[in-house]
């Protein structure tokens, strides 16, 4: 019998499954996916249930479930009692439904499809084109699009992940008349931006698929008044008339020429004395263990992209006809991983090819 609940509380729970699911391998990665698929954190609390019980509830094999069980058990997932029964731990909470940053979306976002993409990564090492587009037959997005479930999960894991940036914290965006999210999903960021700031407006961007519960929950932040919805993918065209584009953990989801053909977009339609702001994971300068690595090749393997430095991140901007003004870091909660903010102003026309 294993009990997690005592265990230091100087640990943050989320940052220990976070830990757990990344770097566990994959036997320890798909047991939390089938705790995460079937809700089990959403069955259990301080008193034991019965596993004959929580498979009725979960509409799980009985047998099957009780070894995922004994093993979430020995992970510090759950705690097992007496007689097949189970528990929650303070780190199983973290799956929950209803958890203040769940990390229930997020693990079944990467244990279905994704996981699948991982089984043919020879396809990328080999081509350096993503497995899962050989895989699934259709880019990453496309999918997203025709599989509402998914798209579903995944707009949930990214209202956690893209939970506002710490990074923008002290950022000023007094003098911002319309600040355009570039690839924002929801709105989760920009929402947070206007209602810092009320005497600003904003204009929302992502594909259809992307934007689906975007006005309800800038309704719900209270400046729904202040901010269009654009539902069109961004390597179409982007919005026109801002003064502030926000790129927030956008661009490593793309290589680099869909970079520079993004960023240069936005060079030609930003207004005179306008500023671009991204918000990204970068990876050190120098060598050695580092998240972002692994974090790297999941960009590389489902979408094509990738994570880069600073100085690649500041050449690509170049490209495009930007010079980068400031940056600032934070650290990301529960994660390792600190996040930068690059502010770029225009450097002047745009450069030919």
């Amino acid at each position: 019998m294993s009990d997690t609940t005592s265990t230091d509380a100087s640990v943050d729970p989320a940052a220990a499954m976070l830990r757990l699911h990344l770097m566990g391998g994959p036997w320890v990665a798909q047991s939390i996916y089938v705790a995460s698929t079937l809700g089990i954190a959403d069955h259990l609390g301080d008193q034991p249930v019965p596993v004959a019980e929580l498979a009725k509830l979960c509409d799980a094999h009985e047998g099957a479930l009780y070894r995922f069980c004994r093993t979430l058990g020995a992970l510090g997932v759950l705690n097992e009692h007496p007689g097949r029964e189970f528990t929650l731990t303070t780190m199983g909470a973290t799956l929950r439904s209803d958890a203040q940053r769940s990390l229930r979306w997020g693990t079944m976002l990467h244990g279905g499809e994704t996981f699948r993409a991982w089984a043919d990564v020879m396809h990328t090492v080999r081509t350096g084109r993503p497995a899962f587009e050989h895989v699934f037959g259709e880019p990453f997005f496309t999918y997203l699009a025709g599989h509402a479930e998914l798209n579903e999960i995944f707009n949930k894991t990214m209202g956690v992940t893209d939970a506002t940036p710490g990074v923008i914290d002290d950022y000023d965006f007094t003098d911002a008349g319309v600040v355009a999210d570039i690839g924002g999903g929801i709105g989760t960021l920009l929402g947070e931006i206007l209602r810092r700031s009320p005497k600003a407006s904003g204009i929302l961007q992502d594909l259809p698929a992307g934007v689906q519960g975007a006005e309800q929950h800038l309704r719900d932040l209270g400046v729904a008044d202040r901010c269009e919805i654009v539902a069109r993918s961004f390597f179409e065209s982007v919005p026109p008339g801002a003064d502030t584009y926000v790129l927030s953990r956008v661009l490593h989801n793309w290589g680099d020429d869909d970079v520079v053909r993004l960023l240069s977009s936005i060079r030609e339609t930003i207004r005179p004395g306008g500023r671009l702001l991204i918000i990204d994971h970068l990876l050190p300068e120098t060598d050695g263990f580092h998240p972002g690595v692994f974090a790297d090749l999941h960009m590389l393997v489902i979408l094509g992209g990738q994570d880069r430095t600073e100085a690649e991140l500041r050449s690509l901007l170049a490209t495009a006809g930007f010079t980068v003004n400031s940056v600032r870091t934070s650290q990301v909660s529960v994660s390792p991983r600190t996040e930068s903010l690059l502010e770029a102003t225009v450097s002047g026309p745009v450069p030919q090819a």
